[in-house]
């Protein structure tokens, strides 16, 4: 017994010296496994600073099959959501937002904020705007997240945008005018001249931003009133040529038109009695769209702006 009593005690002695050790070993592990984790999570995101959305949806699902359940699996998840978003495959980036949406609550409410603004850009994408206000105004009910410059103009804007596609005129107008009174603002909180150009450039184009909206996908109609509601945000953008983001307005701006009219040209004038539509009602679509193109490019002729400076 007294053997059996030394024995255990010199066992305990040798555990406790063990564990002692094992402790900071296990630190060491601890602290080389997070490096990897972060260094993983860093290549998966190198991939899509880059732009290089394949390999970084790859890198990402990689990620959480190998780390489902690291601190950064959210993240991973948000980011597998711009990725495939980058890809313009919008029911897929949904889903990864959703999620985040779901699972991030009162744990990371920035995460949560980003997640339901990402998403209003999908339900543009899939064009149904009943879900693009109701995320905007989910948005808009916990601004703490969100800058705010997104806040006063970019999501009233597109607010306005929504209404008007969806035939609600009198709260197009009302957002509309809460989009031209927070850029007001901004222009006048905002004192230093190239903070000025490099805010107010993005904030701008991203109020005009129309390359989530396609004519193919929308009725042509709804795409030219998009156009009008969008386009003065998209020029203004172009002005501010110190501006990163003054090349992709101007751009965007173009490409938009050239669509429309390229869509007002494959509107094919029939002959009567073939399946398509007769030969009066094609007439008859060609130049209505015609027509809004037309008074679109009048609104943006007739556009005025707050001072830029």
């Amino acid at each position: 017994m007294k053997y059996f009593a030394t024995l255990l005690a010199v066992v305990l002695l040798a555990g406790c010296s063990m564990f002692g050790g094992s402790a900071k070993k296990q630190k060491e592990i601890d602290r080389e496994q997070q490096q990897k984790v972060a260094d993983t999570f860093n290549v998966a995101s190198d991939f899509l600073m880059a732009e290089n959305y394949r390999s970084a949806i790859s890198a990402f699902q990689d990620f959480l099959k190998d780390y489902p359940s690291s601190e950064y699996e959210l993240l991973a998840k948000y980011n597998l959501g711009l990725s495939y978003e980058g890809l313009g495959r919008c029911k897929a980036a949904g889903r990864y937002y959703r999620e985040v949406i779901g699972a991030s609550g009162k744990v990371q409410p920035r995460l949560r904020a980003q997640s339901l603004h990402r998403i209003s850009y999908v339900y543009e994408c899939l064009n149904r705007d009943a879900k693009v206000i109701a995320s905007l105004m989910d948005v808009l009910r916990h601004p703490a997240n969100i800058s705010q410059e997104v806040i006063q103009a970019e999501i009233p804007a597109r607010l306005a945008a929504a209404y008007a596609r969806s035939g609600n005129q009198r709260q197009a107008d009302e957002y509309f005018k809460l989009a031209q009174d927070g850029l007001k603002k901004l222009n006048l909180e905002i004192r230093d001249h190239a903070k000025k150009q490099k805010i107010l450039g993005k904030t701008l184009y991203y109020m005009g931003r129309l390359s989530n909206h396609s004519i193919d996908t929308m009725e042509p109609m709804k795409y030219v009133e998009t156009l009008r509601f969008l386009q003065p945000y998209l020029l203004r953008a172009s002005e501010f040529r110190s501006s990163a983001f003054a090349p992709m307005a101007a751009n965007e701006l173009a490409e938009a038109y050239d669509k429309v009219w390229k869509k007002i040209a494959s509107v094919k004038v029939t002959r009567q009695g073939e399946e398509v539509l007769n030969q009066r009602a094609t007439k008859e679509q060609r130049n209505r769209l015609a027509q809004q193109a037309l008074a679109s490019v009048q609104a943006l002729k007739a556009q005025r702006f707050p001072d830029k400076n």
